[in-house]
Order: structure tokens, then sequence, then C-alpha cells
């Protein structure tokens, strides 16, 4: 379903801006994400991909993204779950969590926080230490085990053996 939907959508964008070649880099890719301060990191990197694109200058120009949603600026034909967002986030006010998520945003714009980060794009999981150990220790493969990295921010990653995920 998302490799249709990517498809179509490449091709919409590709002919309304009279360009051509692939419009997403990599295939469709999920990664597990512990909730807190790192679902925080890993919402906003999304809503900012357009962003770092270079297709909008801000999230709220971007129509498919769930940055509307979250403010309050799209209210039909929704599709996020803000209460258990809200949840898993630990706000418990939705009008808190709507200036701290516009402002985590505008400062990230401001300060050109725009690089694309493998952790999110490629890693199998991300949040703390304890979080990704329990989910490297589920993986199972034959001889190769999950590699388990500190990330610069203090959170860690989880990536899969088969894969050289330091290429550039």
């Amino acid at each position: 379903m998302m490799q249709k939907l990517e498809g179509d959508f490449a091709s919409f964008f590709n002919r309304r801006k009279h360009r051509s070649g692939a419009f997403w880099e990599d295939r469709y890719h999920c990664t597990m994400v512990e909730d807190g301060e790192h679902l925080w990191n890993c919402i906003q990197y999304i809503d900012l991909n357009m962003v770092r694109a270079g297709v909008v200058s801000h999230p709220h120009d971007w129509s498919w993204c769930g940055y509307q949603e979250l403010v309050g600026e799209k209210t039909r034909y929704r599709l996020l779950d803000v209460d258990r967002v809200l949840e898993l986030l630990g706000k418990p006010n939705l009008e808190s969590f709507r200036i701290e998520y516009r402002t985590r945003i505008q400062c990230a714009i401001a300060e050109k926080r725009l690089k694309r980060e493998k952790c999110w794009t490629r890693s199998i999981a991300v949040g703390g230490k304890a979080y990704v150990t329990e989910i490297a220790t589920a993986i199972r493969y034959d001889r190769l085990r999950p590699r388990i990295e500190e990330r610069e921010d203090g959170s860690w990653a989880v990536w899969d053996p088969c894969f050289d995920y330091h290429a550039p």
C-alpha cells in the first residue's frame, strides 16, 4: 500500500512541478519509537520532512503532514488520535501541547536543525537504552545480532545487522 501511495504521489508532484525522478530517497520503512521525548523528536522530524526537502518553508504549508492536526489548524478529515498522542507524550493539556509543539517547530527552523537523521529513516528502534536493548534482544537472526548505538542527543538506536547504516 505504501509503495503505491508513494508512487502515485511522486507522479502527481512531478507532473505538477514539471520534473521527473524519485521523490523519496528510500522505500517506506517503519521505526519503533519509545514514548516521551523520543516521540516528540520523531513527530517533529516527520513534520519537518518537506521543509528539509525545500518544498515548503513551514509544516503548516504542507497539508499532508500531521502538523495541522496537532496544532488544531485542521479539524475535518483528521487521521491522528490526538488524545493518544498527548498521552504518549505525557502532556495532559491540549493547549499547552500545541504551544510547545509550535515553539519546537519554530526553533528547529530558526536554528536550521533540518539535517537528515538516519536513525529516523533506517534504524529498527529509537529510544532509551533499556527500550532499544529489549527490542534488540527480541530480534532473532541466525548469526548476526542487531547493533545498539548511542546517539549524539543521548538517545539510543537499534540497527539491522544485515545492512551498513553508517554509509551516507
